[in-house]
């Protein structure tokens, strides 16, 4: 690793840890905790999240959703598959107030069924945004060994 990467990654902001936050229904809004707004303060994007099995909404440092968005461009094959990943995704750009907060899109509001208390989960370049409630059933303590089993799984594949 040369020493450009080196000072690059020591320079990167990420998002770590699961946080609780708050849907103002009446409003549409929601506050970043205040530990991840560093990470987004130059604007983020927000989408559905890109796996089905997976029911949240996904915020990208802008820099993650440029290398997402070369990687569809690079890796799906036609223009018609490209447009329909994008499409659904129903991605929006935004930036946050000098409260830490965004109005949350109709259309990803009712996708993640967004209401009352919300976890933020900070997954370095990206965060997720769950309802409570869909987070508590899927992270319920029941899934966890079998969740740890699948992610040990990943990481062997992979090399790691």
């Amino acid at each position: 690793m040369n020493v450009e990467n080196i000072e690059n990654k020591k320079k990167r902001i990420t998002m770590r840890g699961t946080h609780v936050s708050t849907f103002d229904g009446k409003t549409g809004r929601m506050s970043i905790p205040a530990k991840l707004r560093d990470a987004l303060s130059d604007g983020f994007y927000i989408a559905k999240h890109d796996d089905s099995d997976i029911v949240c909404l996904k915020v990208y440092t802008e820099a993650a959703w440029e290398t997402f968005e070369d990687d569809v461009h690079e890796k799906v094959i036609s223009i018609a598959e490209r447009d329909r990943v994008i499409r659904d995704m129903d991605c929006y750009d935004d930036t946050l107030d000098k409260q830490g907060r965004f109005t949350v899109p109709e259309s990803l509001r009712k996708y993640a069924e967004l209401k009352g208390e919300l976890v933020v989960v900070g997954m370095g370049n990206t965060a997720e945004i769950w309802s409570k409630e869909r987070f508590d059933r899927r992270y319920d303590g029941q899934n966890l060994p079998e969740d740890m089993v699948k992610a040990a799984e990943i990481l062997r594949k992979s090399g790691m």
